[in-house]
């Protein structure tokens, strides 16, 4: 719940080989502001919120993300409509940051697309960018099956929700 809670735990990822960049999940009750964040984490590890960082020459844009609004998936359609809206404005921001000519790789908390649904509002700004690879998670157990995983217009989307992964980091390599 607390960023000194979530101690332990950063310092594990810390001591891991490489470089790490987090990006906040829907559950990460401990990640307050993002000043607080980036001054506390151990130096390994480094934040993306809305903006960008850079390792071994490629562009990291980080941004949330948020399910497409449709009813029956929402109590509140306008409300999420909304806040679709402002995903969608912090994910074209973060991609307007990137230089010009590095790899870019995206970071969000939600899927930026479903199969079953043919636009979902993430991936056209993602092709727009020229965003080589997208990394994701929020679904868990079961739920994952349900996600693309893949090329899709040149772009590469990876899941990576931890218990998917059977709670290993996930190497991503730009080719």
């Amino acid at each position: 719940m607390t960023i000194d809670e979530a101690m332990p735990d950063l310092q594990w990822i810390d001591v891991l080989p490489g470089r790490k960049i987090l990006l906040k999940g829907n559950h990460d009750y401990w990640w307050s502001s993002i000043g607080r964040v980036r001054g506390a984490l151990p130096p390994s590890l480094r934040a993306v919120q809305n903006d960008i960082d850079e390792a071994d020459g490629v562009t990291i844009a980080g941004a949330r993300g948020w399910d497409m609004p449709a009813a029956g998936w929402c109590e509140d359609l306008e409300k999420d409509r909304k806040i679709y809206e402002r995903e969608r404005g912090r994910l074209r921001r973060s991609l307007e940051q990137a230089p010009a000519g590095r790899p870019i790789v995206a970071m969000m908390h939600y899927p930026p697309f479903v199969p079953a649904v043919e636009e979902f509002g993430f991936h056209d700004i993602l092709k727009a960018f020229g965003v080589h690879a997208v990394v994701f998670r929020h679904y868990h157990g079961p739920d994952g099956a349900k996600v693309f995983q893949g090329t899709r217009d040149g772009i590469r989307y990876v899941f990576c929700a931890a218990d998917s992964r059977d709670f290993c980091p996930v190497r991503l390599s730009i080719d």
